[in-house]
């Protein structure tokens, strides 16, 4: 995917609605909206799951690696992960994900507990897989992805419930995963799945500017509706920032989760 171009005048800009998490930009008669790179750490506390699978869950062992590149790139060409890069460049970012997760550049590789998914009647086409890495503090979904042509039909819930089964299995607590902050059907596939956010200083400040903006905006258009609505999240962001700024002045890691990358 290409950066948003739009055409409109500098008070338009000023004016204009923007999507959470991305940065806007004005320059000679256009606005440009842009996804910004930021993830967002979420968890969940493990417990059994009863998993229903429509498709065949196997070790990622029994896979290549040359085929989870090439399904990366088939799930991640059109992202906002790899905004305004080229086909070919986003086939090396995909090569280099994979190859990061399994030199240990992202966490500690565990095999036994990474999956692929397949479809029943051909073994052999690999449409999903969930790439687990270990950290000081617990496991973490490092890598989750699904053929486009298989998304939303629950091959990425039947990966992570298979996790959380392990895991469960094993006496771990919690699981952890990340969205980018863009990407909205990861962030929704996330929360119905039952993640909740571990939010960062960063992303506060995000939400917190991005409903100042939408407060502004709605008493400058005179749009009531969903004013009170927008003016309590920003009260709720104010006060995480608030809550993370005093993090920070004794533990920096802790307010930006710096610790997250500890391996």
């Amino acid at each position: 995917m290409k950066s948003l171009k739009v055409p409109m005048t500098v008070d338009e800009f000023e004016l204009a609605e923007y999507p959470f998490g991305w940065k806007d930009e004005y320059c000679d008669g256009f606005a440009y909206y842009t996804p910004r790179d930021h993830g967002v750490l979420m968890k969940i506390s493990v417990e059994s799951r009863v998993v229903e699978n429509s498709v065949e869950i196997k070790p990622a062992s029994e896979t290549t690696i040359e085929k989870l590149v090439k399904l990366f790139y088939e799930s991640f060409v059109d992202s906002v992960e790899f905004c305004n890069l080229s086909k070919k460049r986003i086939k090396e970012r995909a090569a280099e994900n994979v190859e990061d997760y399994f030199e240990g550049r992202r966490g500690i590789p565990v095999s036994e507990l990474s999956r692929i998914a397949v479809t029943p009647d051909n073994k052999q086409n690999l449409i999903g897989a969930c790439l687990v890495s270990k950290y000081k503090y617990g496991y973490k979904n490092e890598i989750i992805f699904v053929s486009p042509a298989f998304q939303k039909r629950g091959v990425g819930t039947s990966l992570a419930a298979n996790l959380l089964n392990e895991l469960h299995e094993i006496g771990e607590k919690v699981l952890w995963s990340e969205h980018h902050i863009c990407n909205i059907q990861s962030e929704r596939w996330h929360k119905k799945f039952g993640f909740e956010e571990v939010t960062d200083i960063m992303t506060a400040k995000f939400r917190r500017n991005f409903y100042r903006h939408e407060v502004w905006r709605g008493e400058q258009l005179t749009i009531t509706e969903k004013i009170n609505e927008l003016k309590s999240n920003l009260s709720k962001a104010e006060t995480e920032v608030e809550r993370l700024e005093a993090i920070e002045k004794d533990d920096f890691s802790a307010a930006w989760l710096r610790w997250k990358y500890d391996f």
